[in-house]
């Protein structure tokens, strides 16, 4: 994969037990959702300085 920095971005999180005490599955729709903030992030780069600048005309 060609070194890139992909966007940020909001992601939810599902947190807590996936099982009870006696070994049943917890459903997703139980648990509780988290919604957070995830900054950009350099994928396969050595130096981010490096990268190419790309200028997307709208």
């Amino acid at each position: 994969m060609r070194p890139h920095v992909r966007r940020a971005h909001w992601h939810t999180f599902l947190s807590g037990a996936r099982l009870r005490e006696d070994g049943s599955a917890i459903p997703s729709s139980a648990r509780r959702r988290e919604l957070r903030w995830m900054p950009p992030v350099p994928v396969n780069v050595r130096d981010l300085d490096a990268l190419p600048a790309v200028i997307h005309p709208v």
